[in-house]
């Protein structure tokens, strides 16, 4: 028992693992959803509730819907979630030059966005593993009632 759950992913997380924004739509994997994880290198759709989304999966989703995929969020005023495309220039060009004040302006929301995404991938991944603890349980506890 003990030995399975050890095999279960942790939540360590390599620096160039959280260094990675990550695709966030909801894939369905036998009768639950997780999510897609893909690594977002050159380019992203990010949502007004700050879900992130691959080129892929932004054309396929909002083909046909208005609202987002993952919280079902939808702008009161427009009928459909406000997005931005975003293309991940090299940065360095963008900051030389600009004022402290300027800097820190543009790093705090940044800094704010990249700390959620991180959080609810956290969270995410400390579910799915509850889960999986939970189907290995029931199991083992299965397995040794019919034994």
């Amino acid at each position: 028992n003990k030995e399975l759950l050890a095999q279960l992913p942790s939540h360590n997380m390599s620096r160039e693992g959280f260094e990675t924004v990550v695709c966030n739509f909801p894939v369905k994997n036998g009768k639950t959803h997780i999510r897609c994880g893909r690594a977002i290198k050159d380019g992203a759709c990010i949502l007004e509730c700050s879900h992130v989304l691959c080129k892929e999966h932004t054309q396929e989703w909002f083909s046909n819907n208005d609202c987002c995929p993952v919280c079902k969020l939808m702008d009161s005023n427009e009928d459909r979630v406000r997005m931005k495309m975003l293309n991940f220039p090299e940065p360095e060009p963008l900051l030389i030059g600009r004022t402290p004040g300027d800097l820190q302006r543009a790093l705090t929301p940044a800094l704010q966005f990249w700390f959620d995404q991180k959080f609810e991938e956290y969270t995410v991944q400390s579910k799915e593993k509850q889960e999986l603890q939970d189907s290995i349980s029931r199991l083992l506890s299965t397995g040794r009632r019919r034994v």
